[in-house]
């Protein structure tokens, strides 16, 4: 399984975590990162399989896949 980090968590970001958290794509997600650290977690405390927030060394080193979720 593809592990892949996202960059983000606009409209699109938070789109693509709540898809993987669903399990409709065959990836997993090790992480995301953006500039509002608190509002980031309050946002992956909801979902069921939270990754962790990271920072972006940290995420492209955990990741085969970085997503830079611009909306």
């Amino acid at each position: 399984m593809m592990r892949v980090g996202i960059v983000g968590l606009g409209t699109i970001g938070r789109a693509m975590c709540q898809a993987i958290d669903r399990g409709e794509v065959d990836v997993r997600l090790v992480g995301v990162t953006t500039r509002g650290r608190e509002r980031a977690q309050a946002f992956l405390g909801g979902l069921r399989h939270p990754p962790p927030w990271r920072d972006l060394d940290d995420l492209i080193r955990h990741s085969e896949l970085v997503i830079e979720a611009a909306t």
